[in-house]
């Protein structure tokens, strides 16, 4: 399976949480980095956009091949990021805070995933495959991503936090799998213990790291690492579910149904993966 690793234990650093110390260097440094926080207002239209894309995709990938749904959902889709390069291009400045295109784009998703359920449920096992792979997989991506940013408020605002929750929800349902509440939780904390063995979730635990420990395992560590980090939290740091976590399971188990009530099983799968 490939080299063993050396090393029996992770390294550890006591130094203060690095989130704060290099917030106050780089503020004293460049003050005019301030004009970049805020909420974005066009990030609430990119995540809808991208929901109703992979609901919309449902109707051609349900019916792909295996191959077909492998290369749906690997290759099309796109995953939507923000590279900032201020030191040679501070006009970039600009693009920061709430962006009013992002609530769009992201309903433009979704009904994209929602109206692609026509077409994936009559796809044979090799396409519904692809199209799950190289699709539906790259939306859902670009969905978790939008989530993370609907957790610091970025798509309707910090003054705005009940639309940022809601919107969560609804970015959620073509994922298939409720956890937009949870991952606020846990994430946000992630930011304020960076480093925290127990309350930084992000961080792999003594386990994984006993367990992943050739290139091979290693290389399946990395192919399971969305099962790794929906499960580490609960198990590391279990906390009692929120009403609004209730809310979110109700209602995407509920839209699941629905998905499998009008296009079946395979639609639902596409979505999943």
């Amino acid at each position: 399976m490939g080299a063993h690793v050396s090393r029996k234990d992770f390294e550890w650093s006591y130094t203060d949480e690095p989130h704060a110390t290099r917030r106050k260097e780089i503020l004293k440094k460049h003050p005019e980095i301030k004009y970049l926080m805020g909420p974005d207002w066009k990030s609430k239209w990119i995540i809808i956009g991208m929901v109703f894309f992979q609901i919309g995709s449902l109707f051609i990938v349900k019916d792909l091949s295996n191959l077909g749904l492998f290369l749906a959902a690997y290759f099309i889709g796109g995953t939507i990021n923000h590279s900032l390069m201020l030191e040679k291009h501070p006009e970039i400045k600009y693009l920061m805070g709430p962006d009013w295109k992002s609530k769009w784009i992201i309903i433009g998703m979704v009904f994209f995933q929602i109206g692609s359920l026509f077409i994936v449920k009559d796809l044979s096992n090799l396409g519904l495959f692809l199209a799950a792979y190289f699709i539906g997989g790259t939306i859902n991506h670009s969905l978790m991503l939008a989530i993370h940013e609907i957790s610091h408020n970025l798509v309707f605002g910090h003054s705005h936090p009940l639309a940022n929750r809601l919107f969560g929800l609804f970015a959620n349902l073509p994922i298939g799998v409720p956890f937009s509440p949870a991952f606020k939780k846990y994430h946000l904390e992630h930011h304020k213990y960076q480093g925290d063995e127990k309350l930084d979730t992000d961080i792999p635990t003594k386990l994984e790291a006993v367990l992943f420990t050739r290139t091979g395992t290693k290389f399946l560590w990395l192919v399971l690492q969305p099962l790794f980090y929906a499960l580490r939290p609960p198990v590391v740091y279990p906390k009692a579910l929120t009403t609004l976590e209730y809310v979110c399971i109700i209602i995407q188990l509920s839209f699941d149904a629905i998905i499998i009530h009008f296009f079946g099983w395979r639609s639902l799968l596409y979505l999943l993966g």
